[in-house]
């Protein structure tokens, strides 16, 4: 999860680095080799989801011509309500 965007993008390569950092743990080995059965816990799925779509942002944002400077709104749902939040910058990812 998230091991083609983080060797593409430096960027997103960024979020793993600080996750793994934050977390005490190797988030960003967990989500791109696994093994599955310790990914599917609940307390890595929900933090390697959260970092992988938050590292999809970043990657994409800076070739998105400034379209998050002519957004109103953005949503998500469950989860992806924090990743909203952070990209709307309304909190610190």
């Amino acid at each position: 999860m998230g091991a083609d965007v983080a060797a593409a993008y430096p960027e997103a390569r960024t979020v793993f680095d600080d996750a793994d950092r934050t977390l005490g743990f190797s988030l960003s080995t967990l989500a791109f080799a696994g093994p599955a059965e310790a990914l599917n816990d609940t307390a890595n799925t929900q933090p390697a989801i959260y970092a992988t779509s938050l590292a999809l942002w970043r990657a994409l944002a800076p070739r998105l011509d400034g379209l998050r400077q002519r957004t109103a709104y953005v949503a998500g749902h469950s989860l992806g309500e924090f990743t909203a939040l952070a990209v709307a910058e309304a909190i610190d990812p």
